[in-house]
């Protein structure tokens, strides 16, 4: 009986064994050039607000500014965008199936921005919610281009040069003309670098003491004195701006790394160690509530976190007027002309966001964009931990946990989560879509291995 053209063994292999590497290996994609890395890091840049006063000729004035720069609203910003996403396109167009394919395993995000959009049929002002829309639909997509061109430790790599960039123009900044780098007013003396808020410089040298951190611990004897030396500049900058949400939060984040072993643990032992430390927690409010006015003033604050409270407890109301959808997405903080008016005048605060991401989203999209959000972090969380048990070698491997805390204990002060242009939402978007791309690949490899061991049956 002949052998079966399926069956018959190729010349030179013997029967049942694998086909060559070459055949089963996935195509491996070329790494970004310097042009291609430049533009990744212009583009990061671009998106921390440290360009903007340079492009749109704005002058920081004596007093910190208290409303961000208007992102968009200048023809020439809103051009450099335009061809900044535009390129971004054209990078991606070669890799356009996988990025495809990784913006439709991504649905949260997708349901997001497809909401986000929506947003403009009830908004007070559709055509700004709609530009809104739009330019978070062009961040998201340099996210997705971050995740394909960039492994997550790649990412990290970019995310201390930009820090690191930062940190050396703010020192320039704040020594050569201190009367732009260092706060006058209500935050006299505290360093806000290039930025016009202190808060700003703060995060970003606490997510660049972090990063520095990281790569330090596996750097060659070369580069780890450089590493060092970024490290400890960050948090020297840290310290001078006198953020104290980003210094608490550099301590607490700090402080849980050691116990990274917890995380090998199976889910039902999380679970407990997570209900122990719950109940722990509840057992230590009544102390803390008696003792938080002093607690406070360690910290140079008061029991309304400088008025945050009678902020949140003000856009909290509001929430409860459109809590399914909110009011757009961008549609609420239009100062005196949007329906923000209503806390600037109860509240006599010109502010410009809720100073809380989460808030921030729920005012935009109602608790139907919070609960999308909440869904795709808490996936974005579970392969955080997949990420970390496949290389536990790895210290670096523990990144994408440390910044999914870092994003949302940032957001419980400030507001950076759901924005277009946003430096955090695109590196959450790069995070959440590298780590599905990273676990596809392991999948499809843990497939060739078995298919090289199964036994023919022929």
């Amino acid at each position: 009986m002949s052998t079966p053209a399926a069956t018959r063994a190729r010349p030179g292999t013997a029967r049942g064994a694998a086909p060559p590497a070459s055949h089963m290996s996935p195509v491996k994609i070329r790494k970004p050039g310097s042009i291609e890395r430049v533009f990744s890091v212009f583009v990061l840049l671009m998106t921390t607000g440290a360009l903007t006063g340079v492009l749109v000729g704005v002058q920081v004035s004596d007093i910190d500014a208290e409303i961000a720069l208007p992102q968009g609203t200048n023809r020439l910003l809103l051009l450099i965008w335009i061809v900044l996403y535009g390129v971004t396109i054209l990078l991606l167009m070669p890799h356009r199936k996988k990025a495809i394919n990784a913006i439709w395993q991504n649905k949260p995000i997708v349901l997001l921005l497809v909401l986000a959009v929506l947003s403009t049929s009830w908004s007070e002002t559709p055509k700004a919610t709609l530009s809104h829309s739009l330019a978070l639909i062009g961040s998201s997509i340099f996210g997705v281009y971050l995740a394909i061109r960039y492994s997550p430790k790649d990412q990290l790599r970019l995310i201390t040069q930009i820090s690191a960039l930062i940190m050396v123009a703010s020192l320039v900044v704040g020594v050569a003309m201190p009367e732009y780098g260092v706060s006058r007013g209500l935050h006299s003396g505290n360093w806000r670098g290039i930025f016009v808020q202190k808060n700003i410089l703060g995060y970003y040298m606490e997510l660049g003491t972090l990063g520095f951190l990281f790569i330090a611990q596996e750097a060659t004897s070369k580069r780890t004195m450089r590493r060092w030396i970024g490290c400890g500049g960050c948090a020297m900058l840290l310290l001078l701006s006198g953020a104290m949400a980003s210094i608490l939060g550099i301590i607490v984040i700090a402080s849980l790394l050691p116990f990274r072993t917890f995380l090998r643990r199976s889910v039902k032992s999380l679970a407990g160690y997570l209900a122990l430390f719950i109940g722990v927690a509840a057992c230590a409010v009544p102390w803390l509530l008696r003792n938080l006015n002093a607690i406070l003033k360690l910290g140079g604050r008061d029991a309304t976190f400088s008025g945050r409270l009678y902020l949140w407890i003000a856009v909290a109301f509001e929430i409860l007027r459109r809590p399914w959808l909110g009011y757009g997405f961008g549609g609420f903080w239009l100062g005196p002309y949007g329906p923000s008016r209503v806390i600037w005048n109860l509240l006599g605060w010109t502010v410009p966001h809720s100073h809380n991401g989460l808030l921030d989203l729920t005012l935009d999209l109602g608790l139907a964009g919070l609960a999308l959000f909440l869904v795709g972090y808490v996936e974005a969380l579970s392969r955080a931990r997949k990420y970390f048990l496949a290389n536990r070698e790895s210290f670096e491997s523990m990144w994408p946990f440390v910044f999914l805390g870092f994003l949302l204990f940032h957001n419980l002060a400030e507001s950076s989560l759901l924005k277009n242009n946003s430096f955090l939402w695109i590196v959450f978007v790069a995070t959440t879509v590298g780590l599905r791309l990273n676990d596809d690949s392991s999948l499809r490899a843990r497939s060739e291995v078995s298919a090289k061991e199964q036994p023919c049956l022929v």
